[in-house]
């Protein structure tokens, strides 16, 4: 597995860095294939700015062989309320319509669980 720890965030005027993240083989597979690489890391700075901390990212590809579809789950799991979690959830979606192409925004789906 491999970390990602690249990313920068900003809080205040102190830049910090991005959560890591570990990513299985079939995750870096899937970013390599669909070239979403770009992507999963606007998906974990979003999360790292906009989710109460602390929290923790699990990335996970999930596949609908039916419809021949597959996808990278980003799963935060965060101890918060679900109203705090959903106002994070709804900040996180108006970011990512704004900083993402519309033609790819679908291979990436954000899950936020309360713990």
């Amino acid at each position: 597995m491999e970390k990602n720890s690249s990313l920068l965030e900003t809080r205040g005027t102190e830049a910090i860095p991005a959560p890591a993240v570990e990513r299985s083989d079939a995750v870096q597979d899937f970013l390599q294939r669909t070239g979403t690489e770009e992507l999963a890391e606007t998906a974990i700075r979003l999360v790292g700015e906009l989710f109460p901390q602390p929290h923790v990212i699990e990335l996970e590809v999930s596949r609908d062989w039916e419809e021949n579809s597959e996808w990278l789950v980003v799963r935060v799991l965060a101890p918060a309320s679900p109203e705090a979690l959903t106002a994070a959830y709804r900040e996180y979606v108006t970011r990512w319509v704004r900083e993402t192409p519309a033609d790819k925004r679908h291979l990436v789906c954000l899950t936020r669980t309360s713990v």
